[in-house]
């Protein structure tokens, strides 16, 4: 016996225990916390070898999670360990120690209360260590650099970069793929904007396998080369793929700097839009500010933060944000606690903890470059304005998709008239064209500042059923305050205005009720424009689409008493006309016009519903890197609402299948899971289960097994609840065609149990490993409810598939669980059961899948020429089906393919 395995042998229950959970645990302070009390209780117990190797997976561990100040301590531990019994270190642990200086010196440029000679000594031991391997240097320079940097040698720094740049390849260098992350940044630095483009430009289009930091690392360093060159287009897109990784995690919080910093210059540059997205940001990520992994991470984004209020208007000093400023709870520096502060007070705040901390690295013991620091930190507060104007013709699209040329024209505010505006005719792109005259749009009007009761009354004297801006204005009240919805709420309300809030409360439902479609009543109105308008609508009911177009040209030409509230419904009725064509590109430029028009007259949901549409036409396009942006920007605009939960849930729908196409299985399942509560709050318990089980089908696809358990485990949970209420509303139904109506329901709930049951116990069956006893007896027991579900009388009622159809599928079903499960034997029976089933029944697709599953049967014991015959039998049955058509005719000829070559090979 070895004497690795004695040792294992030595080792108590507990640290066995310890050991396993530390090195299954994922990455992240949960699994650094188990080295720690690994290595603890192997150091208390003398198994030393263990204790090594514990020490040393912490230093990883920690510097996974981000918390690189936490590896100075195991390192010096596996330090002088090393020098005291060098033979406990395999060559792979001196390869790890040699490996582990870059984190130690990376964690004492971090804390500054280390003093400098330490810094250097260290510095100097690495420089010996490396050389004695014959390494290139490489990692060695750049933390020389640092170092000479940080102590403001700048000559000493500029020859140590020079010496990392033109070192050779070493395998304890840093991550290759992250070092032209350290080249930008060099040369920002120094305001050397085009060469840190160049650079970053280069490296991006370099093809190969990036490390999982990029390309989003590279893509933030370069934000503001991007935008101090004139390529804000680059710059935002670069800014909206990065976010949407960074925001996932605290492990991302080092990233968020640059993204705040880049909103506030572009903001204070002309867009406005810019400087509210970073706020949102700034408060959704401020819980994360007490897990800064360093002192420098968190000067970094308080900086930023100063820099974004600081750009904010004067006027918005006292607007209060919805956020807690933490006092003791930071890990660094010091500061008060302030709850729900103004912008003011934020800004100060932070700019107050940035130059402390900037105070605390000068006054680092041994520190010769006193007031640095400061003077950097200071310089940072306040950045040069961009030299360069962004684009003032470009419109700023708040729907996230970037700038872009607008129709939109808006009347100044101290004169009125008409000025020609960009045609949207049939032969013209939205936002591109030869001027023609659409009616100018006012930015502000009486609207503002009415009443519930004076819109009601303002959009009864406009007509009967008339799209105002009033009548826009008034449904936002409504989905803001939805006691406005409640009846009691009308009865208050003079007669004659009750119609007028009935079909505005009608309306909000487009936005409040899950699968409710609007049925539009016909435009009153004396206005020639809303008429127009109304021929539109009565065209596109007759499936006359161009003459409905015509209809809408002709609304928007026409001056008359409310040209915002024509333009928005103008825009919602060509995007539907087009929607008849799939003209996806024109309604895209639709929807964002939409969208930036319901923005600039403070139409919130209304923006949403546009961005809604919006959405939709970019996934149709495959756009999902779009899709993503537009749908998480409207959702971020209906936080604050309580009612809107039909638009929520589409939007977390849309979201969750544009990050299935962006291979983002993790968000996916949960914008599903955001879905489906929706729908469960509104009792469809259909839905909510469909979009459970695809959260846990989108986890699967990337093989997260244990991840997609619990959403296939509420899917069928909310299965089994609806079933039983539906069950107990069809025995209840008091008419024929009430009884229909439920009767489909409870089908429909029937069938999509069925399925959630099955992917639930193949799940359990797929999962990495031999299923443990437990998890077999798991599946078997949802198998068992899938078998009485499909097999009740019930069932027979809603299903014109007979008994012993469904048999045979059960039967099937259950064997592929056992054989995923690795119990062949306990599959046999249920195959040759089916396949009597399936030919009973004459179903030769399912006597076609149970021989596959046979043969796999036969394969797995070796019998390779039982298994290819009885696969041939099944292609025999499909012979009349393309391989093309039937994905499992194209497997069964892969398989008999794979196994005539093992059968020829057999003695």
């Amino acid at each position: 016996m070895t004497d690795r395995k004695e040792a294992v042998m030595m080792r108590s229950d507990s640290l066995n225990d310890l050991l396993a959970r530390a090195s299954q645990a994922p990455h992240g302070h949960a699994r650094a916390a188990l080295w720690a009390e690994a290595a603890a209780l192997a150091e208390e117990e003398g198994m030393w070898s263990d204790a090594v190797l514990s020490y040393a997976n912490l230093c990883s561990a920690y510097q996974s999670a981000g918390d690189i100040t936490r590896v100075i301590a195991p390192f010096m531990w596996l330090d002088r360990t090393r020098r005291e019994r060098p033979e406990l270190f395999t060559a792979s642990l001196e390869r790890r120690y040699a490996w582990f200086y870059k984190f130690v010196l990376a964690a004492v440029e971090e804390v500054p209360t280390i003093p400098v000679a330490q810094w250097q000594e260290l510095l100097e031991r690495m420089r010996t260590h490396y050389a004695g391997l014959g390494d290139s240097m490489r990692a060695y320079y750049y933390l020389e650099y640092s170092f000479h940097y940080a102590m403001g040698n700048t000559e000493q720094a500029d020859q140590a970069f020079a010496r990392w740049m033109s070192a050779g390849p070493s395998d304890l260098d840093d991550c290759i793929h992250c070092a032209p992350s350290y080249v930008v940044a060099y040369y920002a630095e120094r305001g050397q904007w085009e060469r840190a483009l160049v650079a970053g430009e280069e490296a991006l289009e370099a093809e190969g396998r990036r490390c999982d930091s990029q390309p989003e690392g590279l893509l933030c360093e370069m934000l503001e080369a991007w935008l101090r060159q004139g390529e804000d287009s680059q710059a935002w897109a670069a800014h909206v793929r990065a976010y949407r990784r960074h925001q996932r995690a605290v492990r991302a919080f080092g990233y968020l700097h640059m993204h705040l910093r880049y909103l506030a210059l572009s903001g204070a540059a002309g867009r406005p839009q810019r400087l509210q997205r970073g706020v949102t940001i700034l408060c959704r990520h401020m819980p994360w500010i007490t897990d800064a992994g360093t002192p420098r991470m968190l000067r970094q984004f308080a900086v930023a933060a100063f820099n974004l209020l600081h750009a904010l208007p004067s006027q918005m000093d006292e607007q209060v944000l919805p956020i807690t400023l933490p006092g003791g709870d930071l890990r660094w520096g010091s500061a008060p606690a302030l709850v729900d502060p103004t912008v003011a007070q934020t800004r100060e705040w932070m700019r107050n903890l940035a130059l402390d901390i900037a105070d605390a690295y000068d006054a680092r013991p041994g520190n010769e470059a006193r007031g640095l620091a400061r003077e950097r930190c200071e310089r940072e507060l306040y950045p040069e304005p961009l030299s360069c104007e962004l684009d003032p013709d470009l419109m700023e699209d708040v729907t996230g998709m970037g700038d872009y040329r607008s129709a939109l024209t808006f009347l100044p505010e101290e004169r009125a008239g008409v000025e020609p505006e960009v045609d949207t005719g049939a032969d013209a792109q939205v936002g591109v064209g030869a001027p023609s005259p659409f009616v100018p749009l006012p930015l502000h009007g009486p609207w503002e500042t009415m009443s519930v009761e004076e819109l009601l009354s303002a959009c009864a004297t406009e007509g009967h059923y008339v799209p105002s801006i009033f009548f826009y204005t008034l449904r936002e009240r409504i989905w803001r305050d939805p006691d406005l919805l409640a009846a009691e709420y009308g009865q208050t309300l003079p007669p004659e205005l009750v119609p007028t809030w009935e079909w505005a409360c009608y309306m909000a439902a487009e936005a409040m009720v899950v699968g409710m479609g609007l049925e539009l009543a016909p435009i009153d109105s004396q206005d020639e424009a809303f008429r127009f308008l109304n021929g539109a609508q009565e065209a596109l009911e007759k499936d006359e689409e161009e003459t409905a177009w015509r209809f809408v040209q002709d609304a928007l030409r026409t001056p008359g008493q409310d040209p915002v509230g024509v333009r928005l419904r103008g825009l919602e009725l060509l995007a539907d006309i087009l929607s008849r064509s799939d003209n996806t590109a024109m309604i895209i430029t639709l929807a964002r016009e939409r969208a930036n028009l319901a923005a600039r007259m403070g139409l919130p949901v209304e923006q949403a519903l546009a961005s809604s549409v919006l959405t939709s036409c970019l996934l149709a396009d495959e756009s999902f890197d779009d899709a993503a942006e537009v749908a998480r920007n409207a959702l971020d605009l209906l936080e604050s609402y309580s009612c809107v939960d039909a638009l929520v849930a589409t939007l977390y729908h849309y979201s969750a299948i544009a990050h299935i196409g962006l291979g983002e299985a993790t968000e996916a399942a949960e914008c599903f899971r955001h879905a489906a509560e929706r729908h469960r709050g509104q009792g469809n318990g259909l839905s909510a289960c469909d979009l459970y089980r695809d959260a846990g089908r989108a986890l699967l696809e990337q093989e997260k097994y244990a991840e997609s358990l619990p959403f296939l485990e509420e899917s069928c949970e909310i299965g089994r609840r609806s079933f039983d209420r539906l069950l107990a509303s069809y025995r209840e139904a008091v008419s024929d065609e009430q009884a229909q109506h439920r009767r489909v329901e409870l089908a429909h709930i029937a069938q999509s149990r069925a399925r959630s049951l099955y992917l639930l116990a193949l799940t359990i069956s797929w999962q990495p490993g031999s299923p443990t006893s437990e998890e077999l007896e798991a599946a078997e027991k949802v198998m068992e409810e899938l078998h009485d579900l499909v097999t009740s009388e019930v069932f027979e009622e809603l299903t014109s598939i007979p008994l012993e159809h469904r048999h045979a599928q059960w039967s099937d079903q259950m064997a592929e669980v056992y054989i995923n499960s690795g119990r062949d034997a306990l599959a046999m029976p249920l195959l040759e059961a089916a396949i009597i089933g399936f030919q009973g029944v004459g179903d030769t697709q399912g006597q076609a899948h149970s021989l596959m599953s046979m043969a796999r049967v036969h394969h797995n014991a070796g019998a390779r020429g039982e298994a290819l015959e009885t696969a041939q039998q099944a292609l025999l049955l499909l012979s009349d089906v393309s391989a093309e058509d039937s994905p499992l005719k194209s497997h069964l000829e892969m398989f008999c393919r794979e196994l005539s070559g093992s059968v020829d090979e057999e003695p």
